[in-house]
């Protein structure tokens, strides 16, 4: 997959073959970090599959050089900036309620971690 995702695309692609999610984030530009849109994606798309009994696992990758950077700080910057806590609020709310869900659902939930391993000097 290339480094660049073009402005419209999706930033959680999901597919579903025998039994297996597989959720892809897609955001290698930002090496995959959470942001509103990404971590909302997520919890959406896992409390839909452990609805689903015909789903026996989830798989959860990145696209691109790295699996998850954690929150983008970007995102998060903006606003511990503009001291508007409306910004960060989604995020977070998102993020713990995914975990939550991850933790509860009857589905494994299975990270294939990606990432280069550096060189040692």
């Amino acid at each position: 997959m290339s480094e660049a995702t073009p402005a419209a695309a999706p930033v959680l692609l999901e597919s579903v073959h025998d039994g297996i999610a597989v959720l892809l984030m897609n955001r290698p530009e930002r090496l995959n970090a959470l942001n509103n849109e990404l971590s909302t994606a997520l919890h959406s798309s896992l409390q839909r599959i452990a609805k689903d009994d015909s789903i026996r696992v989830i798989v959860l990758t990145g696209a691109g050089r790295a699996f998850c950077a954690g929150g983008d700080l970007a995102a998060i910057g903006k606003g511990r900036e503009a001291n508007n806590l409306e910004q960060l609020e989604p995020i977070l709310r998102a993020g713990m309620a995914m975990v939550l869900t991850m933790r509860t659902m009857p589905q494994p939930v299975i990270a294939a971690v990606n990432g280069r391993r550096r060189a040692r000097e």
